[in-house]
């Protein structure tokens, strides 16, 4: 337990500090008692004013505030033995006189009260006609909850603490941060509130704290219509049930443009096989490569598709959801821009007109672990792109990301809604403010069906030089970063050759590695640079 706050003089002044756990304490001149201000992370919406006995260390809760959205602000005062009931901040106001109301005394009976005002609530001396507040309680500022230390009378501010309101503020933003790049869990945001012109403040906040502290989030009410994505689920067992020789037609090491059917085993992680089948589809492009261009143009290029006769419909499904995701994609773009303090087009110059564009997709079965094989579905890795907008298509759990300490914390399927995950291009294009997260996905356990899912992969220009981009980012914007901290190490796959290589060679480079049977075939050069004993040994 953290010390008491010293005496003051005069007499029955505040004083606040931070402790050892940033959260706010104040005392109010007596050094058997303290008072600590607690609002925990993963429960945002409620703060305790507990009560140190410095003596005989016992702690006792006297006051909390709930502050729920769209919910009016609520206070209680606990007794020593029991919970009291919740008032209305709207009746503070109405409780001057010996009543339970807003009141608060100290031990040496100092009495101070909390008021409402514009949404807040604040702290006053009950002797105060003027009521001028001591501090102010804001409910909905940012994902945590801050106390404004007022210069009026009554307030001083340890000097060994901190001098100024600012750091005041930065202390407890580094607490509340901290705690977030530690996250037990990935947030889930609604996008209807990003059409919604007075709650798109509150979405616009919620996505720069995904965006910073966790890299991953879920996306409910987005615009891809259900139907559409109910379609492409019917489709996706009877496109693995395939006869095999259906599915070697269109093999993906036929394609230049790393397209097609993936058999169980071809792909690699760090060298670690992957146990999971798929098949990738891109949108329609026709490839600009010509003899003599830049080998990264051949990444693009059409997509090689089951026969129209063995699955009737499943092209026009399949090509109508990724051209629904794309526009999704785009427009997310936007609102991350905005979240990060830019122009809602700041990130446009990263891409090419349409007809220079592709984007990806894949259909993916992770089957079931029989037991013969690690629970490996894909290795820890981060995805290189900007966007990643995932379709868990089925009830299965697996997929796990990293939080800043390095833990995996599981992401489950959640109905109606997409994962979205920032890639490595777009950490890079942000300084890192942006947080690419390592993910993996584990193999359904013994006796389970398979896990399907649907990842698509929002690209940018292939001539895109990352590092020749210099976002002006506000300066409070790129302060969030030094509050969040760097991860820890991991194993996952990187891809560090942005700093120095446009975006479509550093892509070609991650799909050389997960398919030397691809770069056999059609990158020999490449094969031989990074895979130089051949691909026998390598497996």
């Amino acid at each position: 337990m953290p010390p008491p706050a010293k005496k003051v003089d005069p007499p029955h002044r505040l004083t606040f500090a931070t402790n050892s756990l940033r959260n706010t304490t104040f005392s109010l001149n007596n050094d058997k008692f303290y008072y600590e201000i607690v609002t925990r992370f993963w429960h945002p919406h409620l703060t305790k004013i507990n009560k140190y006995d410095y003596e005989n260390r016992v702690v006792t809760c006297v006051a909390e505030i709930e502050s729920m959205p769209k919910k009016e602000v609520k206070v209680r005062f606990n007794k020593p033995d029991a919970e009291g009931e919740w008032i209305r901040a709207s009746d503070f106001v109405k409780s001057e006189g010996g009543g339970v109301g807003g009141l608060f005394t100290s031990e040496d009976g100092a009495t101070f009260r909390w008021k409402t005002h514009n949404r807040c609530l604040q702290l006053v001396n009950a002797n105060d006609e003027e009521k001028v507040p001591i501090a102010e309680y804001h409910p909905f500022k940012r994902h945590f909850l801050v106390f404004r230390m007022s210069e009026r009378a009554w307030l001083e501010v340890k000097p060994e603490a901190t001098a100024t309101l600012e750091k005041i503020l930065e202390s407890l933003s580094h607490a509340a941060f901290s705690m977030a790049a530690n996250f037990s869990s990935v947030p889930v945001l609604d996008f209807a509130l990003a059409d919604d012109q007075v709650r798109k403040p509150e979405f616009i906040d919620q996505l720069k704290h995904a965006l910073i502290n966790v890299g991953f989030l879920y996306l409910k009410n987005h615009t891809v219509p259900q139907q559409v994505v109910d379609d492409l689920i019917g489709y996706i067992p009877h496109l693995f049930d395939l006869p095999q020789e259906a599915k070697d037609k269109i093999r993906m090491a036929n394609s230049p443009h790393f397209l097609g059917y993936s058999k169980l085993g071809a792909e690699f992680t760090k060298g670690k096989t992957d146990y999971r089948e798929q098949f990738d589809f891109a949108t329609p492009h026709e490839t600009k490569w010509r003899p003599g261009a830049p080998e990264y143009l051949r990444l693009w290029g059409p997509s090689q598709w089951p026969d129209e006769r063995l699955m009737p419909g499943f092209r026009h499904t399949m090509e109508t959801y990724l051209a629904h995701v794309q526009q999704l994609g785009y427009r997310f773009i936007s609102l991350l821009a905005e979240a990060f303090g830019l122009a809602s087009d700041a990130l446009n110059s990263f891409n090419d007109a349409d007809e220079f564009m592709q984007h990806r997709g894949k259909i993916v079965k992770y089957p079931a672990n029989d037991g013969s094989f690690a629970d490996q579905g894909v290795g820890p890795h981060y995805d290189a792109g900007f966007l990643t907008f995932l379709l868990q298509a089925s009830p299965h759990p697996g997929l796990q990301v990293q939080n800043l300490s390095g833990e995996w914390i599981d992401a489950p399927p959640i109905p109606g809604t997409f994962v979205v995950n920032i890639g490595k291009a777009l950490e890079f294009v942000t300084r890192g403010l942006a947080r690419a997260t390592s993910h993996r996905v584990l193999s359904p356990s013994v006796g389970s069906t398979p896990r399907y899912s649907v990842p698509f992969f929002q690209n940018i220009s292939l001539h895109a030089r990352l590092a020749d981009s210099v976002l002006d980012f506000p300066i409070n914007i790129l302060k969030l970063k030094a509050l969040r901290g760097d991860p820890a190490t991991t194993d996952s796959v990187n891809f560090s050759e942005f700093d120095r290589e446009p975006s479509g060679k550093v892509n070609l480079i991650g799909r050389v590695k997960s398919h030397p049977d691809v770069a056999e075939r059609h990158y020999p050069d490449l094969f031989k640079q990074y895979f130089p004993s051949g691909l026998a040994k390598t497996r």
